[in-house]
């Protein structure tokens, strides 16, 4: 067991370090079928927000020698659709949810993360295990703060906090000041 999250009450242990990242499994139903879910220690969740984002126009994806590139612009059917439409899929997937909320309004925040948070199995237990909010580009450190603070008053779940690669280390020491349970090192931004 890997345990992410040690210092929060109830804790954040995986059976694997191993995480699908945001956005590459959807809402956990793409790849079912043809994945082995259950030798990975969560899946997160694509972009959830308090309402529908359209996204980014076309062109999204671009290839590269190594692979693709692609930017949703964080495209989402709003937190009441996604909880409608995979939350009942969630507790059959056989492994635990984290799900992604990108930075928005405080407010917007902690409602989403109250909205999950209730998400849970017929035996009761939580489906969702923790909440990953990933920091835009340019984030302010009073930001940081505020939407840290934003997610604590929505939900009591274990928060990782995924800041961008060319953050000043002042956004990551805020956000750990702010009590959040673990960091996401990794997100890159295309110019």
């Amino acid at each position: 067991m890997t345990e992410l999250a040690p210092n929060h009450k109830i804790g954040l242990s995986l059976s694997s370090p191993v995480m699908i990242a945001s956005g590459f499994c959807g809402y956990g139903d793409a790849y079912h079928r043809l994945l082995d879910l259950s030798s990975f220690g969560a899946i997160v969740t694509g972009p959830i927000t308090l309402r529908p984002q359209r996204g980014q126009p076309q062109p999204r994806l671009v290839e590269t020698k190594a692979g693709f590139i692609l930017n949703t612009g964080q495209q989402n059917p709003g937190v009441k659709k996604v909880l409608r439409q995979y939350g009942k899929i969630w507790p059959k997937l056989g492994v635990p949810i984290m799900a992604h909320l990108p930075a928005t309004d405080p407010d917007d925040l902690m409602r989403t993360a109250h909205a999950l948070s209730g998400v849970q199995t017929p035996h009761g237990e939580s489906v969702i295990v923790a909440i990953e909010l990933e920091l835009p580009r340019q984030a302010a450190i009073q930001d940081v703060a505020r939407w840290v603070r934003a997610v604590h008053a929505g939900s009591e779940l274990p928060l990782m906090v995924k800041i961008p690669l060319n953050a000043h280390l002042e956004i990551a020491e805020t956000a750990v000041k702010e009590n959040a349970d673990a960091l996401v090192v990794g997100v890159c931004f295309l110019e």
